[in-house]
């Protein structure tokens, strides 16, 4: 297991983002920060179409997200796997509607 995020890392590291993190949840319904968990199927499909998003995730993957677990709920969520797996989420979603 990782170390837990401290609250002021996750924030310091989240800031930057604020404005897209903003625009991007009026475009797909989901909140980067405050982190609250991955988001659904439904947000992440409506997250790929919104170039809001599209912008916060390619700066979130790009600058350097700490490398720790933020516990919700009782489970854990690695930041960086996270930003990871809903910038491949939209990957994955522009090979099918390609080959579809």
């Amino acid at each position: 297991m990782k170390t837990e995020c401290a609250p002021t890392t996750l924030s310091f590291a989240l800031l930057p983002l604020e404005s897209e993190s903003k625009l991007c949840a009026t475009d797909s319904g989901y909140k980067l920060y405050p982190f609250t968990g991955m988001p659904s199927q439904d947000e992440i499909q409506a997250m790929c179409k919104s170039k809001a998003c599209n912008k916060m995730l390619g700066e979130a993957r790009d600058s350097d997200m700490p490398d720790c677990d933020l516990t919700i709920n009782g489970t854990a969520y690695n930041i960086q796997e996270s930003i990871e797996l809903m910038f491949a989420g939209c990957e994955i979603i522009d090979v099918n509607e390609l080959s579809g």
